[in-house]
């Protein structure tokens, strides 16, 4: 990864480790005795939001996907995505 890329990334790791709504989704994602598939997700957010948040929850949770796949805070696993037991959380 260049320079630019990795400060990209360590960017996005901060926002992403440093955000309260992301954090409870990582946390889902660390004690989830099997993995996780989209609507396992859904499901969780539909919980902890609003109901007028909604109607956009099927958009947010493939960007929710590609930030947590993107710094490998979890990885594909069969049918479904777990968190990585490998992942640096420190910043």
């Amino acid at each position: 990864m260049n320079s630019h890329g990795q400060n990209r990334y360590e960017l996005l790791k901060k926002a992403i480790v440093s955000n309260q709504f992301l954090i409870t989704v990582i946390g889902f994602f660390e004690t989830a005795p099997n993995c996780l598939t989209e609507a396992d997700l859904i499901t969780l957010i539909q919980g902890i939001s609003e109901a007028d948040a909604h109607s956009t929850i099927h958009r947010r949770i493939q960007t929710i996907f590609s930030w947590l796949k993107h710094i490998e805070i979890i990885k594909e696993d069969g049918d479904g995505y777990i968190y990585n037991l490998d992942f640096d959380i420190e910043l």
